[in-house]
């Protein structure tokens, strides 16, 4: 929790640097989903990574960034699904990387969706409530968009989520 603040701030404030190196993402890919299918057995649930295209092996890249946005998002999945699936998908489009995550979880209502990515922002749903400090999709938008990228939701109420 401590470190979420400490990242928010930095980032709010300007101050937080990312640290570009050489990366093997096949590899980095692999770490999360080994984490990942661990939580998500554990909740008995299906996790499955796909690539939808082929990725490059070496690309310059904050790895613990990327590492700590895919963590929080699949985390998230896994945490608001009681059945099914979550998938990430990650493929090469117009010379960027593209991550998909997809599960079959308890879904976002549509006047919810615009407020997700707000500092402290849980989304109330009748049957429950998540422990959290509710910065996990804040600072995962803003260290997105310092890599140059977009993170967006869909989401259908009941049937699930789809980050982009």
């Amino acid at each position: 929790m401590i470190n979420e603040v400490l990242d928010l701030a930095k980032v709010e404030a300007g101050n937080l640097e990312l640290y570009a190196t050489d990366i093997n993402l096949p590899d980095l890919l692999q770490e999360v989903v080994d984490i990942m299918q661990t939580r998500a057995k554990a909740k008995g649930l299906h996790f499955s990574s796909e690539w939808l295209s082929n990725i490059p092996t070496m690309v310059i890249a904050d790895e613990r960034r990327i590492r700590q946005v895919l963590v929080n998002l699949l985390d998230n999945a896994i945490k608001y699904s009681d059945r099914g699936t979550v998938v990430l998908k990650v493929g090469h489009h117009n010379d960027c990387l593209r991550f998909l995550i997809e599960d079959t979880g308890i879904g976002i209502r549509t006047e919810d969706l615009k407020n997700i990515f707000n500092i402290f922002h849980q989304v109330h749903h009748q049957k429950r409530v998540e422990q959290g400090t509710w910065l996990g999709l804040a600072i995962c938008q803003r260290l997105v968009n310092l890599m140059g990228g977009t993170l967006q939701v869909t989401s259908v109420p009941g049937e699930g989520a789809c980050n982009l």
